[in-house]
């Protein structure tokens, strides 16, 4: 059982999110998010806090330096309004756990708990892999688990790093999560478009910008060839060499033909040799196929909470759909294709192959064998006004709707975890007989049953 504090001016809205975090088992404190807020914490402190960001900028610093300045620093949730952008800065300059919209769906909110707390337990046992923020990676195929290892010993070293990969894999996402695992987190990441500068300009402000930080340069094979040469002048002033103390981190991406255009001339070698003390190649999508249901879930998550709507459910042509199509695009093509879904679905309650791009949709007919597209129910029917005169009381209300996102939760944590009782234990930080019950109250034979076979 974990401690978590709730700081949050709106006195309802911290006790419905600690009814919630109580119903997971977990001790729950709702306080006011005064600058002292921190000060005043009981004897044993919190291993989680959500912060709302309600206050000016200056008393939010202040919360958050109160917090990291515990003994043992709790993990930080920020909560933020809606569309407000101020949680994401804070969350990349603070080093903070996530960012969520105080409007996110109830089972969003468990889920970012779930995952701080197995975060902070395998943190403390000294296992790298698990105690990796992952900044949005998602899988865990045998590609990715290298590439988490990979990143869990890059993190503790300042030399610089190659990240190599397909267009649409995921490099830049990965060099933020390495910024965000090294003692640089709490200092500027900032990303470059080499393929963008000025073929007679060395950003020299940047680099000074970046002092302390990271460095990313994005597509650095199409670093035009006379910033090359300047380019690695610079970086060998800037304590990236044994023996000297480093200005700031350097990482780069490239496609996974850098190599060959270093052997044709196309790339200055004194700076492929640079980039090379610590190099990493990630895998396309193709290669990781059993990733892509825990991807399709991450994102239309994302997506939906993005675009206001309630979680979306899968048909069954849905996935199958997707597994049948190559993703030459790789992450970033199957992104744009839920986003599209997602957008055509509007208010229908369920996505089918029908809402997915027409090349998606015609490579899985290719490949199931089917003839034509399986309709999918249209929805809902549209729902009516309620009569105000029957509206129910606030606190049974309340208990319905926390009812409704707890049987989500369950169904989507036992989708996550592949309905492994453990797992799905590990996931959520319920204790076995606590998650019995619940799937028993909710009446989720069909998940019982399976954990009993």
């Amino acid at each position: 059982m974990a401690r978590v504090m709730i700081i949050d001016d709106d006195e309802m809205f911290g006790e419905m999110v600690s009814d919630l975090i109580r119903d997971m088992g977990h001790e729950a404190l709702a306080v006011p998010p005064l600058p002292g807020a921190a000060a005043g914490l009981p004897p044993t402190a919190p291993e989680v806090v959500f912060l709302s960001l309600s206050r000016p900028e200056e008393e939010n610093v202040e919360i958050l330096g109160r917090l990291r300045s515990l003994p043992d620093p709790p993990e930080i949730i920020l909560l933020t309004g809606a569309g407000t952008p101020e949680g994401a800065e804070l969350a990349r300059s603070c080093g903070v756990w996530d960012a969520l919209s105080r409007y996110s769906p109830p089972a969003r909110l468990t889920l970012a708990l779930a995952q701080a707390l197995h975060f902070r337990e395998a943190k403390k046992a000294g296992r790298s892999r698990r105690a990796l923020r992952r900044e949005g990676l998602v899988g865990n195929s045998p590609g990715m688990q290298r590439c988490y290892d990979f990143l869990a010993r890059a993190a503790d070293s300042d030399a610089p790093v190659l990240i190599l990969g397909e267009t649409g894999t995921g490099k830049e996402l990965v060099a933020l999560t390495l910024h965000a695992n090294s003692r640089r987190a709490i200092h500027e990441f900032v990303a470059v478009n080499c393929a963008a500068l000025p073929a007679a300009t060395l950003p020299e402000a940047l680099l000074e910008k970046t002092r302390q930080g990271t460095l990313f340069l994005d597509e650095v094979g199409e670093l035009p060839f006379s910033l090359q040469e300047a380019l690695v002048q610079r970086l060998r002033g800037s304590g990236l060499h044994p023996g000297e103390s480093a200005s700031f981190r350097l990482a780069a991406a490239a496609g996974p033909a850098l190599e060959s255009r270093v052997a044709a001339g196309g790339f200055n070698p004194a700076l492929f040799s640079l980039l090379q003390p610590l190099s990493l190649t990630l895998p396309p999508l193709r290669e990781r196929p059993e990733d892509l249901q825990d991807l399709v879930l991450y994102h239309v998550a994302k997506l939906c909470e993005g675009y206001g709507l309630p979680l979306k459910g899968f048909a069954g042509d849905f996935l199958p759909t997707l597994r049948a199509y190559p993703w030459p695009g790789n992450i970033r093509e199957l992104v744009s294709a839920l986003e599209q879904a997602v957008t055509a679905a509007r208010n229908e309650p369920t996505l089918a192959a029908r809402h997915l791009p027409g090349p998606v949709r015609h490579q899985g007919r290719m490949s199931l064998g089917d003839g034509e597209e399986a309709e999918a129910p249209s929805g809902a029917a549209p729902e009516e006004k309620p009569d105000p005169r029957s509206l129910p009381p606030l606190r049974v209300y309340r208990e319905k709707v926390w009812a409704k996102a707890e049987k989500e939760y369950l169904q989507q944590l036992f989708t996550l975890a592949d309905y492994n009782f453990p797992a799905a234990c590990r996931l959520s930080g319920l204790s076995q007989p606590r998650l019995y019950a619940l799937l028993k109250k909710h009446r989720l034979n069909r998940l019982r049953k399976s954990l009993e076979k």
